[in-house]
């Protein structure tokens, strides 16, 4: 009939008819009960059938995620189970389209395409969108009824949490393809990805929303802070290059601001674990004090990590190379930054009367120092020795002044949380 066109059509049509003959049956209310069953059955596999035949694309997901909305509300009405169990294998395929779409979308960089409006992002927003909703639709009831092994709750608390990871999946595709197209071989897509990825857990940890539908959700909360640093950290081999190569090649310096940005945000998160800590109970004391350890070694290499950054892109120049800014950093600022921190330690110790901030304190003044005068004293130019030894100094008769002042607190050991 040369008709191709028109497939989704007859197949829609097909659906029609179907659904009007189940209607027809349903008025008569003498037909077997699983007659009607089937030929709903039927309707909802023509219905789902329009989108692959008649549309491409993307189209096919906006349609199916459509339609799995569409066909939970009708059961939702009506109590149909065929209905639930169609939408739940709708939904199914939706998110295989899905995986399709950014495929397509994402898998070439070289290719340049709409920013934000393009399909695979809005495929994506759209499908993230359409199980909030289904999320939505499932909390204004409160059913006592299983769906695959899981109970109601635990399915509503599944949905919120699978259109959370769409959305940060959806964003996540789309800011890395973005900026390794323009910006290709230069890491700034990693940059700008790692910020991204911070900021998101930031927002699900504030918002409680998502958290709040997982059992002992404050735990996942604590999890996800640490899964940021654990992040942050890795990241740094890869930071250290891209900062360089910016640096040397003098081209889009200015986006490795988003790196302090994501610094913030790690920040951020330290202080929420230790205030988490301090308010903990139940946590057997060898198990705290080995967090506390790891705590103040990931604040001081964090904050030797950062300002590191900021000296070389303070100081970087032609005659200032990143190695000689690197070598004055490590044997005038890495001493002065140590001793500050060990300070801080002791004086937060003594401050809330903890005897093992006290101890990290003088286990840190100590590789200072063993590191100053074994590894730094060699080529270290004159003016970095006299602020090394100048600052270590006060902050050493300082420490010994304050020692004395409160030696009854120091010799006492009082078990009080950090």
């Amino acid at each position: 009939m040369d008709a191709a066109s028109y497939r989704g059509i007859f197949c829609i049509l097909l659906a029609i008819f179907n659904l009007a003959t189940t209607y027809g049956f349903f008025k008569n209310k003498k037909i077997d009960t699983n007659i009607l069953y089937l030929l709903i059955g039927i309707t909802l596999t023509f219905i789902s059938l329009t989108a692959p035949i008649q549309l491409h694309g993307h189209y096919i997901t906006l349609f199916w995620a459509s339609e799995t909305v569409l066909l939970y509300w009708l059961y939702l009405k009506s109590r149909i189970r065929i209905v639930q169990l169609t939408s739940m294998i709708i939904w199914a395929a939706m998110a295989f389209s899905l995986l399709m779409d950014w495929q397509s979308t994402y898998s070439d960089t070289s290719i340049a395409i709409r920013i934000i409006f393009n399909k695979g992002f809005i495929a994506g927003i759209y499908c993230s969108a359409a199980t909030l909703i289904l999320y939505t639709l499932a909390q204004k009831e409160e059913l006592d009824e299983e769906y695959l092994k899981w109970s109601y709750k635990q399915y509503k608390s599944i949905l919120l949490i699978i259109a959370t990871i769409l959305l940060f999946i959806t964003g996540l595709l789309e800011i890395g393809y973005q900026f390794e197209h323009y910006y290709p071989n230069e890491g700034i897509a990693q940059l700008y990805t790692l910020a991204y990825i911070n900021v998101f857990i930031l927002v699900v940890a504030v918002t409680k929303a998502v958290l709040q539908e997982v059992e002992k959700y404050q735990f996942v909360k604590q999890y996800l802070f640490i899964a940021g640093i654990i992040l942050y950290l890795i990241s740094l081999f890869r930071v250290y290059p891209i900062q360089a190569m910016l640096l040397q090649q003098q081209t889009h310096v200015l986006h490795f601001s988003i790196n302090w940005v994501s610094a913030a945000i790690v920040g951020v998160f330290l202080f929420k674990l230790i205030k988490w800590l301090r308010s903990a109970e139940n946590i057997p004391d060898n198990t705290m004090n080995i967090y506390v350890w790891i705590s103040c070694a990931i604040i001081v290499l964090f904050l030797s990590v950062e300002i590191n950054f900021m000296t070389n892109l303070v100081f970087y120049s032609k005659n200032n190379s990143l190695d000689d800014i690197s070598s004055v950093y490590i044997k005038t600022g890495l001493p002065i930054l140590w001793g500050i921190c060990s300070f801080v330690f002791m004086w937060f110790g003594m401050k809330y009367k903890y005897k093992k901030l006290r101890i990290i304190s003088l286990s840190l003044f100590l590789v200072t120092l063993l590191k100053l005068f074994i590894f730094d004293l060699n080529n270290i130019p004159v003016a970095g020795k006299i602020a090394a030894f100048f600052c270590l100094g006060i902050l050493l008769l300082v420490v010994s002044f304050m020692y004395q002042r409160l030696k009854k607190i120091i010799i006492e050991d009082e078990h009080k949380t950090p």
